[in-house]
């Protein structure tokens, strides 16, 4: 666990020394900008490794693992918002009046294929999985940390101050200027800890068991 600890705690220094850059850190984080595609090519480095590198035998991973992580390539870069009004996994999407049903309808087969390929995988992978963190075993443990970001990243970052006000708790002025950047600079450490992971899965026989994905 010690690798995606550090970067974690690496994480969380980059963003406090964007934040501590003021008026230039906006130039760093926003969309297009250095870290999002940053993000965007550490996942598409992590494709390649997956398709010829990794010991990845299995055939439903061979071919679900790296169309997940292109999903993910596709939503740093905010895919769904270029055919919709709005983004398509915001809840406001589906209650407005102004967004076509058609589109919804897409959206809603959109979000089942997604759901689908991540319920077979997670099938089909759960005992490797569950028995390598039991395990202490980095390459499950990098995939549970990069799962543990993206939930973290998605349901506490995004949006936090206005999350907060609902909840009746004020946010300060730093927290609304600047809670974005650590945002970013999180989702960042989500295609690090997988390319860790995906590293070990290849260098390390011992994290390969009789399960999913040796074979």
């Amino acid at each position: 666990m010690k690798p995606y600890v550090l970067t974690i705690l690496l994480s969380f220094a980059l963003a406090t020394l964007i934040v501590s850059l003021e008026d230039r850190s906006g130039s760093l984080t926003e969309e297009g900008g250095l870290i999002e595609n940053l993000t965007v090519w550490l996942y598409a480095i992590l494709i390649v490794f997956l398709v010829f590198w990794a010991r990845v035998r299995a055939t439903c991973n061979k071919v679900l693992c790296p169309l997940v992580i292109l999903m993910l390539i596709f939503r740093e870069l905010d895919f769904d918002k270029q055919f919709t009004k709005m983004g398509i996994f915001k809840s406001k999407f589906y209650k407005s009046a102004e967004v076509p049903v058609i589109e919804k309808i897409v959206a809603v087969l959109v979000i089942t294929a997604i759901l689908g390929v991540v319920l077979v995988l997670l099938r089909h992978n759960r005992e490797w999985l569950v028995q390598g963190v039991r395990q202490r075993l980095r390459v499950q443990s990098g995939i549970v940390v990069a799962l543990l970001l993206a939930g973290f990243s998605k349901l506490v970052l995004d949006g936090l101050p206005r999350k907060l006000e609902k909840a009746g708790i004020g946010a300060n002025e730093l927290l609304r200027a600047h809670h974005d950047v650590y945002e970013e600079v999180l989702e960042l450490a989500i295609p690090v800890s997988l390319l860790l992971a995906a590293w070990y899965l290849r260098t390390r026989p011992r994290d390969l068991s009789e399960l999913a994905f040796s074979g």
